[in-house]
């Protein structure tokens, strides 16, 4: 996560945007200390399941939204991978019916349960590849994020198209 903040706090962004980090357990206190020296970084312990969280996080007036997986998804014993993103599909849902007019910016763990994500009456049987959200840049899956790290070390000029 860390990683991630760090470019969105860069010195040459005069006018940094808040950022909101809504988490039901506690952040490593060095991960706090680190993420601390920047402005503009807000954390509330609460669920992004439960809509009165979302909106002590401000996210009626929010532009945007990144919302990655739990780590306790990924350690669990295995279950089915259409389960993997049930939580996160939830989450997307109860997010866009709060705030419909938000950049919601996703992680899947099955690229086949994008369909999910489609508007009412508006399936896109064809693949995850061919669906509005992915074309907008809103679903990442594992995948496509191991094959752009990789794409990225070997070319560097690619880093410059996404920016």
């Amino acid at each position: 996560l860390y990683h991630f903040i760090f470019p969105l706090r860069a010195k040459y962004i005069k006018n940094p945007q808040p950022i909101v980090i809504l988490s039901k357990t506690d952040m490593p206190s060095q991960f706090l200390k680190k993420v601390g020296q920047y402005p503009k970084i807000y954390r509330i312990v609460g669920s992004p399941l439960i809509p009165e969280d979302l909106r002590r996080a401000n996210i009626n007036s929010a532009a945007k939204v990144v919302l990655v997986a739990s780590d306790s998804l990924a350690t669990s014993k295995s279950p089915p991978t259409e389960l993997l993103d049930s939580e996160m599909i939830f989450v997307y849902k109860t997010v866009k019916l709060i705030n419909p007019d938000i950049q919601v910016i996703l992680e899947l763990a099955d690229p086949k349960n994008i369909k999910y994500l489609a508007v009412a009456g508006k399936a896109y049987e064809s693949g995850f590849d061919f669906s509005p959200a992915f074309a907008a840049g809103d679903v990442f899956t594992y995948s496509i994020i191991d094959t752009l790290t990789a794409q990225a070390y070997f070319n560097p000029h690619i880093v410059t198209i996404f920016n």
